[in-house]
């Protein structure tokens, strides 16, 4: 029963961090449209199931649902809008530095997470939009956080390209050099990469 609670209570976070932002967006900039019919929700909700994951204890689970409800909204924004506002990673950003902060991982982990910012500010980020690197870096946070290092959000970049690839070949979106024939949004992706991860850390390290 507590476990059923908890959940709740994360998924509820999670809601809260994405429509507070949806609002909030539409409020600041009334040329700034974000669908509002069924098929939005369902789909903002397919990424905030993710909250239900079971975390190792009440505090990360907390934070992890701020995390899942910004790329809720990010990735909601960008797919029907292909605009998303940074502030839509504000309440990731900022508990991932606290979940971050309080893990107490080794010194190798942050240089390592540091060592991926700046291979995203200099090298990654030509290929893609700043909001793409900025989702990658909220979730190398929390990957951060749960101890694990460069491998890691390395192969969430890699897992969100593979996911890209087997979509849009699947729709024929990807001419024959191997470029896409329409421009496609990303951070669905990512957060669709960053959920198979929490699995696999849940198989493997729990």
């Amino acid at each position: 029963m507590r476990a059923v609670l908890l959940a709740a209570l994360r998924f509820s976070l999670s809601l809260g961090v994405f429509s507070t932002g949806w609002r909030l967006f539409r409020a600041l900039d009334r040329t700034y449209r974000v669908p509002e019919g069924r098929r939005e929700r369902a789909a903002a909700l397919a990424y905030l199931a993710a909250a239900v994951i079971p975390p190792a204890d009440a505090f990360q689970g907390a934070m992890a649902a701020f995390l899942w409800g910004s790329l809720a909204l990010a990735a909601t924004c960008d797919h029907y809008t292909r605009t998303v506002p940074d502030l839509a990673f504000v309440p990731a950003a900022v508990s991932g530095l606290g979940l971050l902060a309080a893990s107490g991982v080794s010194g190798n982990i942050w240089t390592e997470l540091g060592v991926f910012f700046l291979l995203q500010l200099i090298l990654f980020r030509r290929f893609y939009g700043g909001a793409d690197g900025i989702a990658f870096g909220v979730c190398a946070l929390y990957l951060a956080a749960g101890g694990r290092g460069l491998v890691w959000h390395l192969g969430l970049m890699a897992l969100s390209f593979v996911l890209l690839a087997l979509v849009q070949a699947a729709r024929r979106n990807i001419n024959r050099r191997g470029n896409l024939k329409a421009p496609v949004p990303l951070v669905p992706y990512i957060a669709a990469a960053m959920l198979a991860m929490e699995g696999i850390q849940n198989i493997i390290f729990q």
